[in-house]
């Protein structure tokens, strides 16, 4: 799949939901053979969920946004949320970058 985009362009995939009821699993390894190596999910516990099928070189965004719950998760697994609003934003800032 990446091998149809400019060297430029990174190739994300989308597989919140059990990869919309077709099995993470599979689908997610299907991806990755193909070159995908970012991959987006709604929430922090299936990031963790999909870090136990993926290699470490595989990045992995959850959508749903920073919870200061999520500081465990975000840290003992490398998942990255994606911040939503400004609070998440300084909480992040705060929990993960100045006070680790």
């Amino acid at each position: 799949m990446q091998s149809m985009s400019p060297k430029s362009v990174i190739t994300a995939a989308v597989v919140k939901a059990n990869a919309y009821g077709l099995g993470v699993d599979p689908i997610a390894a299907h991806l990755l053979h193909t070159g995908v190596k970012e991959f987006f999910v709604s929430s922090a516990t299936e990031a963790v969920e999909l870090r136990k099928l993926l290699p470490a070189e595989a990045i992995i965004y959850y959508l749903n946004g920073y919870l200061v719950e999520d500081d465990q998760a975000v840290e003992e697994h490398s998942i990255i949320p994606v911040l939503n609003s400004l609070d998440q934003i300084e909480n992040f800032r705060f929990r993960v970058i100045d006070h680790p």
